[in-house]
């Protein structure tokens, strides 16, 4: 069955699958109001969907919707009239409403892992792995390899690379706090910021309650910072014990811990386990409009 609709990532065709649906995907404000969307999208392009609200979403008033409908339903042909209507390729298809498709994202070690972990944007991205394994220094690899690419990379972590680049400034501070990253980001100006062992850092003003409450406040103040500065940042922790990808982050893991916390504030958030010598496998626990927490097996040699 053939399609109205074109790809809003790809501005190709969609089929409609056999039970007669597509899917469209949008943003929300206030679970009511469409910001963004919702448009027509291909299962294999949902990953790759990059609106101007992205970095909203998490604060409890923007939402990332995504569903299947009926593709020849009339509420389905009201909602995508406007999209129908544009001719591939115009001005109404270029992404509408968003400045950031031309932009290249960050080269990774990993090419497979680029796309998952997305660092063309102003999004505070969470990296979960088994505490002494090979991908729990996943952080400082990425800031490495960014800046071996010509990008100026300010890294946070109480181990310094062997590996030392002309465009990589190591912050070594033992307990860095939200003030003291955005001020070092407007000193360093980075293309990435990278912050080894997130929990190591401490509030800049008293914070009532737990350990926990202070985490999850010195997370949002970070998120905060990176809107401010308008730079991808990358926090990591990292766990006892197997990564488990197969289940839900909240459903193995304890809600105080670090890792528990960085869901608040984190998107993306991925999560990572050795699979083989050769391969890793990345769950997405939070991916923008990605609701359904997919497993990737990515080319990563140990």
């Amino acid at each position: 069955m053939s399609s109205l609709y074109d790809c809003v990532v790809c501005l190709k065709p969609i089929k409609v699958a056999p039970d007669g649906k597509i899917r469209i995907e949008g943003i929300v404000k206030h679970e009511k109001q469409w910001l963004w969307g919702p448009y027509p999208v291909h299962e294999s392009c949902r990953l790759n969907i990059r609106t101007i609200y992205d970095q909203l979403l998490g604060d409890g008033i923007h939402v990332a919707i995504g569903f299947r409908t009926p593709a020849a339903d009339p509420e389905t042909a009201e909602l995508l009239d406007e999209w129908a209507g544009a001719t591939p390729g115009s001005v109404a298809k270029e992404w509408p409403g968003d400045w950031s498709r031309h932009v290249p994202p960050l080269e990774t070690p990993w090419p497979e892992f680029t796309d998952l972990i997305d660092l063309s944007h102003n999004h505070l991205t969470g990296l979960i792995a088994k505490r002494g394994s090979s991908e729990a220094p996943a952080g400082t690899a990425l800031a490495v390899h960014a800046a071996a690419a010509g990008k100026r990379v300010l890294l946070f972590t109480g181990y310094p690379p062997q590996l030392t680049r002309p465009t990589l400034v190591v912050d070594e501070t033992h307990s860095p706090t939200p003030d003291g990253v955005s001020r070092a980001m407007q000193s360093v100006r980075p293309d990435l910021v990278v912050i080894e062992r997130w929990e190591r850092m401490h509030a800049d003003r008293p914070v009532g309650g737990t350990r926990a409450d202070v985490l999850e406040s010195i997370g949002l103040e970070l998120k905060r910072a990176i809107l401010d500065h308008g730079i991808p940042c990358v926090v990591t922790t990292s766990v006892l014990g197997d990564v488990d990808v197969q289940y839900p982050l909240l459903h193995r893991i304890g809600l105080d811990s670090p890792a528990a916390i960085m869901v608040e504030f984190c998107n993306p958030l991925l999560l990572l386990k050795r699979h083989s010598p050769a391969e890793v496998l990345v769950r997405v626990e939070r991916h923008m409009s990605m609701q359904d927490q997919t497993v990737h097996a990515v080319a990563w040699k140990s």
